[in-house]
């Protein structure tokens, strides 16, 4: 698996953190940062697979009953001819505001 290069700025930024947190704390922090880095690395790998997901024909496609279903659970206004994309994306905005 090939490391994007996001992932590859993130792991040098991160790297230079610690390297300047090192005089200054314990190991436990470091490797805390480390951890940082995959969850990190994770959200990546999850971003790209959902944008991989809303590419081409299904970009175009009706949400879902479960996503419709979902929205009004969260008590979101669900505009009609609503697409997979479009109604993930109001699943993420109302999951932000919530928290």
């Amino acid at each position: 698996m090939e490391i994007t290069q996001n992932a590859k700025d993130r792991i040098g930024m991160y790297a230079a953190i610690v390297k300047q947190l090192t005089p200054m704390v314990e190991d436990v922090y470091g490797v805390a940062i480390l951890h940082e880095i995959g969850k990190d690395l994770r959200c990546d790998r999850i971003m790209e697979s959902r944008n991989a997901v809303f590419s081409g024909d299904n970009e175009n496609q009706p949400a879902t009953q479960k996503q419709i279903d979902y929205l009004k659970s969260l008590d979101v206004d669900i505009p009609k001819e609503t697409t997979k994309k479009q109604a993930s994306q109001l699943i993420d905005e109302a999951i932000e505001v919530s928290k």
